[in-house]
């Protein structure tokens, strides 16, 4: 997540997803601060788990963390423009 919120100028967070073994943790990385929700159990939590996938899945990317303000575009090399 810090490679995502250092390389694209274009986020205003990231989200992450840890699995080990049949435990899952969500995180939000924000340019301040990095927040990580606490375990849950996938096998007891299955319905929560798909609802979760499938609300990323179907969301806008501002919703995902992409900053609608800001555009890019490359002629010779990236730029960026902040619309106000």
């Amino acid at each position: 997540m810090h490679q995502i919120m250092r390389s694209d100028p274009l986020r205003r967070f990231a989200l992450g997803i840890t699995i080990e073994n049949t435990t899952l943790r969500f995180w939000v990385s924000h340019r301040a601060y990095l927040v990580a929700s606490t375990p849950i159990d996938i096998n007891s939590k299955s319905v929560d788990l798909v609802r979760v996938f499938l609300g990323i899945a179907l969301s806008l990317a501002d919703r995902l963390g992409y900053d609608p303000t800001m555009n890019s575009s490359r002629v010779w090399r990236w730029r960026w423009e902040i619309l106000l």
